[in-house]
């Protein structure tokens, strides 16, 4: 009977101990059962069907890599006929404020934008392209939204947003989003920066919500979500496919 007694109580304190330890447990792998886990985009593949034809074709793929802050640092596309662009973002360590970015695109070759911050609200963008310098003004608001853009050539560019910061127009040009989460939510690039570049960047109209038509008349439908309630599938005037694959944030 004393036996039977202490192998009870063993195993009554072995279970314990696992179901203690399983509480404290934080998966290191994403196994598609976390609903909360912040994901950062990392692989972008975007596939072209022919409307005449039917044949799909891969149109783009773009790769992004961040540093230890969620803080994008870099972006490789790969386009079809193996053209290139690539973009790498500097930080400044203690502000975290971008200082530089660097370009190398297939069209227009190299590009310096380097960023001197007059105040919390403007900035001087400093562009040197095939040995051309110009300078801009940018101007940001309270919540460090790009607001204006002064360009010496065009003008200025104003930008509006919606409540929840959404980039809503640009001049009277404007966009409309739906509720869902925006894929590029979790990274901690300053979104002026995006809106700076608007297209050149991937994710810049999905940075809190997502887009569903843009100020150019494209729509977008996003098909599938993981468990986090990021989108993996998107598609775009119905022949353009886009495909997400993320990384989790530690």
């Amino acid at each position: 009977m004393k036996n039977l007694l202490l192998i009870a109580i063993t195993m009554f304190s072995f279970s314990l101990f696992f179901s203690c330890g399983e509480e404290n447990f934080e998966p290191y792998e994403i196994d598609n059962s976390s609903q909360n886990l912040k994901l950062l985009p990392s692989e972008i593949t975007k596939s072209f069907t022919d409307p005449s034809t039917g044949a799909i074709s891969t149109s783009s793929y773009i790769t992004l890599d961040y540093n230890s802050k969620n803080q994008l640092i870099s972006i490789q596309e790969t386009l079809t006929g193996g053209y290139k662009n690539t973009y790498n973002i500097a930080y400044d360590e203690n502000t975290n404020n971008v200082t530089e970015v660097s370009v190398n695109s297939y069209k227009t070759g190299i590009a310096k934008y380097t960023y001197k911050y007059i105040d919390k609200e403007n900035i001087l963008e400093n562009v040197i392209i095939s040995g051309v310098n110009k300078t801009y003004t940018l101007t940001l608001n309270s919540k460090q939204q790009l607001i204006s853009k002064n360009n010496p050539d065009t003008g200025t560019i104003t930008y509006g947003y919606d409540a929840a910061g959404n980039l809503l127009t640009k001049n009277s040009d404007q966009n409309v989003y739906d509720k869902t989460k925006g894929w590029m939510s979790s990274v901690q690039t300053p979104n002026w920066l995006f809106n700076n570049f608007g297209e050149e960047f991937p994710g810049t109209f999905n940075l809190i919500n997502n887009i569903i038509t843009d100020w150019d008349g494209n729509t977008y439908s996003y098909i599938e979500f993981n468990p986090s309630k990021y989108p993996l599938k998107i598609i775009v005037n119905n022949n353009t496919e886009i495909n997400i694959k993320y990384i989790y944030v530690k």
